[in-house]
């Protein structure tokens, strides 16, 4: 039995939802890995300066003062740098996370809507066939209409054999000078002035090319594909008001139904739903560009850090601690040993903190990853209308295993994406579903959008037989002048869909 397309769709969501939780926890770890580092940073520097001033006696203190100072106020300069950085693009991503919930609650909404609305659509469409079928005027001029398209194709084909006709035998005409001659002096007409010698010679020409015989036949070339063509444009405006007539029934059955007013508010939430896609789309490709920078952000953390270091390795410098050192060693007073050994393990907290954070990045890095998969994924089901309720699946298609081998990283985005697309289709409308028991030639009209679907199928209910393809043919000729006088009028179109793409 095929799985709703609704049905996968809130699997999707669902494990969508998982992948953005496990991605900001991935963040939040990250983040206090950040803080930690932050303080033992901090507290090696005091230790450092509690160390420096041990020893005033022998040192300045004006001048170690005045270098700590220096040296803090350098290192909390780039970690404001960092933090100031962080912070800004953290409040946009909160931003865009908040503007999607709101844009993804929207489109839900609308897409309930559409449903509901697309149902109506097929129980009024039933209705509104069934009353076209039961009209006396609708019927015979249905039939006349579908006999006026045989012979305009009739018609149309013999205007273009006789204008191929027409582009393959008159250049001989026109190349030959003795028949030019004649014609353009109008001889064998009264427009004829040829006397004597001239006349006679002019005779002899004619006889030689047999030129009266050439001129019916360059005549009859050159007016008869023009003449023809003016006949048929002239049937053709006789079948535009006929068609006008079916319409006009059509349209009054579809007011009086009601079937109008629900393909107006259709259309409306269709092009509704089309934006909310389509700023959704931006919006998350925006989102995406400010979560690559936070990921670089902490994937360069490293460099913050490593810039603060180096302003503490100056300062060792600048106060000799390695004399500072030598000398705790050598001194009696273990207050000293005490700050060295603080700083001694101070120092390899934070290196034991660097793997770890080098770490914790790699895994936010891959959670979101995943989470910006599965979210490219639910954006395209979207996009295609996929969420729709005529969408369906195979009932093949194992959704739960293909999203764990999606988790497990075996499957990369574009490839889980083609899974589901191969086995997608939407449910036949039932303009479809009544075609598909009569003529092949019916599908075909159906498969233009610009087509009335209850058009298509009531004309095939009251034309029978061989004329029942040429109604059909008529229709499909009628429908791009049609739909243009539909947009003229901002009457909402009765063919294609209510979105850009299937399902709606």
């Amino acid at each position: 039995m095929p799985i709703p397309g609704v049905t996968i769709y809130h699997q999707l969501q669902e494990v969508l939802d998982q992948s953005r939780s496990i991605a900001a926890s991935q963040k939040r770890d990250v983040d206090l890995l950040d803080v930690q580092l932050n303080e033992l940073v901090a507290q090696k520097g005091a230790a450092l300066l509690d160390l420096a001033r041990y020893y005033l006696p022998e040192f300045s203190r004006a001048a170690v003062e005045s270098t700590f100072a220096e040296v803090r106020a350098a290192l909390l300069e780039v970690l404001g740098r960092k933090e100031r950085t962080q912070a800004e693009l953290t409040a946009r991503a909160q931003r865009f996370v908040e503007t999607v919930q709101t844009l993804d609650d929207k489109l839900d909404f609308i897409t309930q809507q559409l449903n509901k609305q697309v149902e109506r659509r097929e129980e009024l469409e039933i209705q509104v066939a069934d009353k076209l079928k039961e009209d006396v005027d609708f019927q015979r001029l249905s039939r006349e209409a579908a006999q006026m398209e045989a012979r305009l194709q009739q018609n149309e084909a013999r205007v273009h054999e006789l204008q191929s006709s027409a582009n393959e035998k008159l250049p001989p005409y026109e190349q030959s000078q003795l028949f030019q001659y004649l014609y353009r002096n109008g001889y064998g007409t009264s427009d004829y002035k040829g006397t004597g010698m001239t006349k006679s010679l002019d005779k002899w020409v004619a006889k030689l090319i047999d030129f009266p015989k050439a001129r019916n036949g360059y005549e009859f070339l050159r007016n008869t594909p023009k003449l023809m063509a003016e006949e048929v444009a002239r049937r053709q405006a006789e079948f535009k008001s006929l068609m006008e007539q079916i319409e006009a029934i059509e349209y009054r059955h579809t007011d009086e139904i009601g079937l109008t007013a629900v393909l107006e508010e259709g259309r409306k939430l269709g092009a509704k739903r089309d934006e909310i896609v389509a700023t959704l789309e931006k919006t998350r490709t925006e989102q995406q560009a400010v979560d690559v920078e936070l990921q670089q952000l902490d994937q360069t953390q490293g460099k913050f850090y490593e810039e603060a270091i180096k302003k503490f390795e100056q300062f060792l410098t600048q106060t000799e601690t390695g004399v500072l050192q030598t000398r705790a060693q050598r001194t009696p007073d273990p207050r000293d040993d005490e700050i060295v050994a603080r700083i001694a393990d101070l120092t390899a907290q934070i290196e034991r903190l660097k793997p770890q954070i080098a770490r914790a990045v790699l895994e936010r890095k891959k959670a979101d990853e995943l989470a910006g998969g599965m979210d490219l994924v639910v954006n395209r089901f979207r996009q295609n209308n996929f969420d729709s309720e005529r969408s369906s699946f195979a009932d093949a298609l194992r959704t739960d295993a293909e999203l764990q081998r999606y988790l497990q990283g075996l499957t990369k985005p574009e490839e889980l994406w083609q899974v589901f697309r191969r086995q997608q289709k939407f449910e036949p409308t039932w303009a479809e579903t009544v075609s598909v028991q009569g003529a092949q030639i019916v599908m075909e009209a159906l498969n233009n959008p610009k087509v009335s679907r209850v058009l298509v199928n009531a004309t095939a209910q009251v034309v029978e037989g061989a004329l029942n393809s040429m109604a059909q043919s008529g229709i499909e000729r009628r429908a791009p002048e049609r739909e243009a006088r539909q947009t003229q009028t901002g009457r909402p179109r009765s063919g294609g869909h209510f979105t850009t793409g299937e399902g709606f």
